[in-house]
């Protein structure tokens, strides 16, 4: 299966990113979040040899499609990368602290 040809135990398939922003930086910060998530996406399917094309048909998406939300050309770029991690078999939570003004 294809869940089969990407698993390797040398890899950790576990991510954790974590941020605080008030309502001026929410914008800055969700970009940094988009950014740090698609680099190690990409940093996965290098390591795992995991093409454009392969990805595309383990997700449902074009290569367009990929390739336009893994460079964040996109508002919501990072609900398709949260997607894009679950078709890889990543784990990881995303979790954003909201602070007073």
């Amino acid at each position: 299966t294809m869940q089969d040809e990407i698993n390797n135990d040398d890899l950790d398939p576990n991510f954790n990113m974590s941020v605080d922003f008030g309502s001026e930086e929410a914008d800055k910060v969700l970009v940094g979040i988009e950014i740090e998530l698609s680099e190690y996406i990409q940093r996965i399917m290098t390591e795992k040899d995991i093409s454009l094309r392969k990805l595309s048909k383990m997700t449902g998406l074009s290569t367009r499609t990929l390739t336009y939300h893994l460079n964040g050309n996109s508002e919501n770029s990072l609900a398709k990368m949260l997607l894009i991690s679950q078709k890889l078999g990543l784990t990881g939570t995303v979790t954003v602290c909201v602070k007073r003004d």
